[in-house]
């Protein structure tokens, strides 16, 4: 062969061995890039890559870090990842959507204010590593910044937002009465940030607990467990405004105000402490853990929502949370005082300064069966007031501290009382008298009506001189949602909501005063029937 010839030859190879490796390198760019259905994908540094995909997350661990936001550990499962990529620079075209149907196992941390768990999406920026496709030439490894969607439920109110304290139901056992985690409504106050180096900047809060009143047997527990006040289940998306507390919320003065509506589902007043499940029947179960759930709360408060920072605090509530108010005020400031000792916390009980008297025919009312059965079946010694309880000459008579008027004469927390002489729930289940003074009640029963009112303007004489109170012979029960009574009723021309804003004033600003004490009380035996009376005072 001539050189001649053997060039041309070796021309020919060449230009055959391009062809090959031309044709071989696009085909090695689909293959590594993904095909049309977007089966096999590789990460080159020359493209940028977005994904996006919902996490669900199966484990939790939560810290707190010195500025007091919630430092939490997201540990989740991510299926069919959405890939976009923008860009493809090494053929220059553009690449669509397309859908990866692998799963990634990921740990991530993220810093905010509230608990991951519920309806709301957000963004959460996380890495991760994963083996894709099949095939050996493009099973690799790649690394993507992927936009999770991790979970928390603040309802559809942009105002409230609910917090189901998911975590302390599975590390402490702080459920409600079926097993669901508490929790609690949340709004934040306009102005809320975290610069707490500010010296005109005031954290002020409202924490009111739900009332519902209390389950007197294990059965009747039962029952509640599955209802809205047994059982976390039920709650709405978003708190009610039409709820207690709502005229107390609306009110100018707190419109700066963080403010907690605390809901209720251990019907026990948060005092139930029992460590096992109660099997009831068929082999049912319920829990009472009232007292687990109010730790739970607080440490929530404080750890993450920034409750440690408070430099004001309003511990309140209607009924059943009324009474919650009186038992575990005390208890609730010292914890808030050991976070910041110049926290300031008042309290505010709405109809329950019950008095510990039977009924109209002798016998134990209901609301008194409930308490002495309760205490014991609830384990409840360990929660109420512990002066209360100490001043009882025999234990078995502790139960009689869940009384206002008992366990009232023991808080030393200052607490402003609203009630009625004649409150519509306490003459049914204390006094067992259901008529209507003045309109249907017989004169025997009108008359022990009105002694009750009496007893109970003797047993406010006996209560610490910063307690407030505002006390009148309109009917009414929780009257912080009732917006007539809150705004118009009034003694000696003083309306309740404005009492109790000057004990509330006077109370945070001792020096400006020489006599904190606010107490109003009607102290004639008016018919408290006639509405119109109470609308005119």
């Amino acid at each position: 062969m001539t050189i001649k010839n053997l060039l041309l030859h070796t021309t020919f190879l060449l230009v055959i061995l391009s062809i090959i490796f031309v044709f071989k390198s696009a085909t090695e760019k689909k293959e590594l890039h993904g095909d049309n259905n977007g089966n096999n994908y590789r990460n080159y540094a020359q493209s940028q890559w977005r994904t996006n995909a919902t996490m669900t997350t199966t484990d939790k661990n939560e810290t707190v870090v010195d500025d007091g936001n919630f430092t939490k550990t997201l540990q989740g499962t991510i299926q069919d990842i959405a890939i976009k990529k923008s860009k493809n620079e090494l053929n220059g075209d553009d690449t669509n959507d397309t859908t990866l149907p692998l799963q990634v196992n990921v740990t991530t941390t993220t810093t905010r204010k509230h608990e991951i768990d519920g309806d709301e999406n957000y963004t959460l920026p996380l890495q991760f590593s994963e083996m894709i496709g099949k095939d050996e030439k493009v099973y690799t490894n790649y690394t993507l910044p992927l936009q999770a969607n991790a979970k928390i439920d603040n309802g559809s109110d942009d105002k409230w937002k609910k917090v189901l304290m998911t975590d302390a139901a599975y590390k402490n056992g702080a459920v409600c009465l079926d097993g669901s985690p508490g929790g609690y409504y949340i709004r934040k106050h306009n102005n809320y940030t975290n610069n707490y180096d500010n010296n005109f900047f005031e954290n002020n809060w409202i924490i009111f607990h739900q009332g519902g009143g209390w389950c007197g047997n294990d059965r009747n527990c039962l029952k509640r467990s599955k209802e809205r006040l047994g059982s976390s289940n039920f709650w709405a998306p978003t708190y009610d405004e039409h709820n207690a507390g709502s005229e107390l919320f609306s009110t100018p003065y707190f419109e700066n105000y963080t403010i907690v509506y605390a809901m209720y589902c251990d019907g026990s007043s948060w005092t139930s402490n029992v460590d096992h499940p109660v099997t009831v029947s068929n082999n049912e179960v319920i829990y009472y853990r009232g007292r687990r759930l109010l730790d739970a709360l607080i440490d929530n408060l404080v750890l993450v929502e920034g409750l440690k920072n408070a430099s004001k605090v309003l511990y309140s509530g209607c009924s059943a949370g009324a009474l919650t108010t009186f038992l575990h005020i005390d208890y609730v400031a010292s914890r808030l005082l050991s976070f910041s000792p110049s926290v300031k916390v008042l309290g505010l009980a709405d109809a329950m300064f019950s008095l510990d008297q039977n009924q109209f025919d002798g016998t134990p009312g209901l609301f008194q069966r409930i308490a002495e059965w309760g205490y014991q079946a609830w384990n409840s010694s360990y929660s109420i007031n512990s002066g209360c309880k100490n001043s009882r000459s025999e234990e078995e008579d502790e139960w009689k501290c869940m009384f206002g008027e008992h366990v009232s004469m023991f808080v030393k927390t200052p607490v402003f009382i609203i009630n009625s002489k004649f409150d519509t729930w306490q003459r049914k289940t204390i006094l067992g008298t259901d008529c209507d003074i003045g309109v249907n009640c017989p004169k025997s029963k009108e008359t022990f009506d009105v002694e009750y009112g009496r007893s109970m303007l003797r047993a406010l004489e006996r209560i610490p001189k910063d307690h407030g109170y505002f006390v009148s012979n309109c009917p009414g029960h929780c009257q912080t949602i009732a917006r007539w009574n809150w705004n118009h009723i009034a003694i000696d021309n003083v309306k309740m909501k404005d009492a109790f804003l000057m004990w509330y004033d006077q109370q945070n600003n001792l020096g400006k005063s020489d006599n904190p004490s606010i107490q109003y009380a009607d102290t004639g035996d008016l018919e408290p029937s006639v509405t119109s009376m109470c609308r005119r005072r």
